[in-house]
């Protein structure tokens, strides 16, 4: 082992500035890159050096995306459900969301996506399908979905006597207030934010 170090290390300061980098980058790949990366690119400016603009080109890269427009405006949680169309009317009807696309446009239904504001939910079609119950297994709390709003105890009193709310608004230690609703399928949400 110790033999193909020292043989490495030969081949990387034998040649010209140019080949070493190439042959760093793969010593630094392998398993014995430890320190040996390290203290030859502390040894060899040129080769740190191509090492530093490889590394900068890269995160320039990234750097160049992020500035040419490319955003992440959301996330969007897919829940599994066993009969898509009569979620979605569900969810229209108890929540306020409405249909904003399905595939195929007639029933029975791949896929839906329902909205409401700045909230969205993909539901996928899985024929027989039941979601398993996770709740005993963390005691601490579960959600499928955490929907952040504003005037979330007038919207909690509009549903209230509604035999889908879970857990019943009330104020968290880290100081929003919440409730939770459990959907048809036995998927989780809370709704939360200011009172």
């Amino acid at each position: 082992m110790t033999f193909d170090v020292q043989r490495s290390m030969r081949r990387l300061t034998g040649h010209s500035a140019a080949d070493r980098a190439p042959s760093l980058r793969s010593l630094a790949r392998s398993p014995l890159n430890g320190n040996i990366t390290r203290r030859h690119t502390r040894d060899c400016p040129r080769a740190q050096d191509r090492l530093t603009r490889e590394r900068d080109s890269q995160v320039g890269d990234t750097g160049a995306a992020l500035q040419a427009g490319v955003q992440i405006r959301s996330a969007v949680p897919t829940f599994l459900a066993a009969d898509v169309a009569a979620t979605a009317r569900w969810y229209a009807e108890r929540l306020g969301f409405h249909t904003a696309g399905t595939f195929p446009t007639h029933e029975p239904y791949s896929y839906a996506s329902v909205q409401r504001e700045g909230a969205e939910i993909m539901l996928l079609s899985l024929p027989g399908y039941q979601k398993p119950d996770l709740i005993a297994r963390r005691p601490e709390g579960l959600c499928d979905a955490y929907i952040r709003m504003r005037g979330v105890r007038t919207f909690y009193e509009s549903g209230r006597r509604e035999g889908f709310i879970h857990m019943p608004l009330k104020q968290q230690p880290y100081g929003d207030w919440e409730f939770e609703v459990r959907d048809p399928n036995g998927y989780v949400l809370v709704f939360g934010g200011a009172s």
